[in-house]
């Protein structure tokens, strides 16, 4: 518990002595023990930001591409979900809502209908092992802002 990822390696003596207290022929033994920490499994998605900007005229800027990968010591597969939050879901969608291993995902926005300003929105990607093990870094949040100007 608490190590690092890594290697790392001991010696223990073992000895053995005979009911009188003499040590036994062969004795001491001494054992190399190694442990070996591997990195956990964990989440990476990348961009954590994605900016689109539209005009009244053309209201379907083009899509963005977010990586979704695992790293570490993985148990695989490994499955991921994206959902974009309720409140923007009129305006922003994925290409895909699920997937295993590393993927790379389209994000879409549109501002058809919508008023000229600012409009945040978010997808939050969650991963899980093939023992249904929630990676590290899972779920994580990727920030989605479109820009509707006139």
């Amino acid at each position: 518990t608490g190590l690092e990822p890594g290697t790392y390696s001991t010696q223990v003596t073992v000895k053995a002595t005979d009911s009188s207290g003499t040590q036994v022929q062969g004795s001491p033994q001494i054992l190399t023990v190694t442990l070996t920490v591997y990195q956990p499994c964990s989440l990476q998605v990348a961009p954590n930001n994605v900016l689109f900007t539209a005009t009244l005229l053309q209201p379907n800027p083009a899509g963005q591409n977010i990586a979704v990968k695992e790293t570490g010591n993985c148990a695989y597969p490994v499955s991921w979900t994206a959902s974009v939050d309720a409140n923007s879901r009129s305006w922003l969608s994925v290409s895909n809502v699920s997937g295993t291993g590393n993927s790379t995902i389209v994000v879409y926005a549109s501002s058809k209908g919508m008023l000229i300003g600012q409009h945040s929105g978010q997808i939050t990607f969650s991963a899980t092992d093939n023992r249904g093990v929630v990676l590290q870094n899972s779920p994580q949040a990727v920030q989605v802002t479109l820009t509707v100007i006139g």
